[in-house]
């Protein structure tokens, strides 16, 4: 026999996913019961850098820490480029602050949060009973996962991954160095294939950190890292915290939800394959999981309507992506020179940045998408 319905939906993890689809379904009316397994504010390992779409999603008033107009490159430390723009293409958060931020939005539109850790969760009819590991559980109409890349429930609902990556980061405090990085960040495309760093300011601190396939061993990762805060003349600042975490591409095809159960985020494996950049593509689909929620009816499919919105930009933004990342391994050197000397590379770079274009709108130009498959279809020498 059912239980009573406690809550038309359950939202695991108070990342900005999670969160985005918390305030969304519960300012539209819904019960929403918000669950993470830690208490917030908490830190959360992340270079916090918020592209134009990211800004342009959520509401007004984010804990910007600072906004950026200037971006110098190298390539593996060397060939330094320096490029700027008029009005600010990127802005920084700490993502202590910033998700304590989304949490409280979601909280004042009446989500009520619950510190749990989901165990696992179990679909009979038109409820979703969820058990946490406190050994309690309560029953929903719809769950939706942000509990990202160690997600239970995304490994109960088979979640396949064509990527995953490692990123190492240092937290630094900034004293001393403050006029070298006053409105400038820094990325390096780096040694080891599909990897970069980079430094972003954050008033009182420098995030540094790389990126690279976990395929690679964490000592050479680790390496790279350090080398890089060297090159970067950062080496001997305090170290306030040393982190990592792991992103995580999806496959084609890979589910999105099952049944009364949608994944948004790291849990489903959205992110920028090439760049690995998260936070636009968990608050996009946490958005894009709430609508499917609220449009749902008693006969609709809420995965496959969840599933199309994701088709329409998502999908394509991550195949788009993963075309420049192939062409990327092959070519860093390419991309250097073209991001960092000439005008159409910034200019697109920007755009991408500043949230007026996107990878997959840039490779429908024709001249793009077959320099990007012949990068890609070659070794580098």
């Amino acid at each position: 026999m059912a239980r009573s319905i406690d809550y038309d939906v359950v939202v695991a993890g108070a990342g900005p996913g999670g969160t985005s689809a918390a305030r969304i379904l519960a300012e539209n009316g819904l019960s929403v019961l918000l669950v993470d397994r830690s208490e917030f504010p908490r830190y959360k390992t992340c270079g916090g850098g918020l592209i134009g779409v990211t800004r342009k999603e959520i509401p007004e008033g984010a804990p910007i820490r600072e906004y950026f107009h200037e971006c110098t490159f190298t390539s593996n430390f060397s060939k330094m480029r320096k490029r700027r723009t008029q009005v600010p293409y990127m802005a920084t958060v700490s993502r202590t602050e910033f998700d304590a931020w989304l949490l409280g939005l979601a909280e004042q539109a009446g989500a009520q949060f619950r510190v749990e850790m989901v165990k696992s969760f179990e679909e009979i009819g038109d409820q979703v009973t969820v058990k946490f590991s406190s050994e309690t559980s309560v029953a929903c109409r719809y769950l939706v996962d942000a509990t990202g890349t160690s997600s239970r429930i995304a490994r109960q609902v088979g979640v396949r991954l064509a990527k995953l990556d490692l990123g190492l980061e240092y937290e630094l405090d900034i004293s001393g160095v403050e006029s070298q990085w006053n409105g400038r960040i820094h990325l390096d495309w780096g040694r080891i294939p599909g990897s970069y760093g980079w430094v972003f300011p954050k008033s009182d601190s420098l995030t540094v950190g790389v990126i690279a396939e976990k395929g690679n061993s964490s000592e050479a990762i680790k390496k790279y890292l350090n080398d890089f805060c060297d090159a970067v003349g950062v080496s001997g600042q305090k170290v306030l915290r040393e982190s990592g975490h792991l992103t995580r591409c999806r496959e084609d095809n890979s589910p999105v939800g099952s049944g009364r159960t949608l994944l948004v985020g790291d849990s489903a494996g959205l992110l920028e394959p090439w760049t690995r950049e998260g936070i636009s593509y968990s608050v996009r689909s946490g958005r894009m999981a709430a609508e499917s929620i609220l449009n749902a009816t008693a006969t609709s499919d809420v995965v496959s309507q969840y599933s199309a919105s994701l088709s329409r930009t998502l999908f394509e933004e991550m195949k788009a992506g993963f075309v420049c990342r192939k062409a990327f391994e092959s070519r860093p050197d390419f991309f250097h020179f073209l991001i960092g000397s000439t005008s159409p590379g910034w200019k697109y770079f920007t755009r991408i940045t500043t949230g007026d274009s996107d990878l997959s709108r840039a490779m429908n130009h024709r001249s793009v998408k077959v320099a990007m498959n012949y990068l890609g279809s070659r070794k580098k020498k």
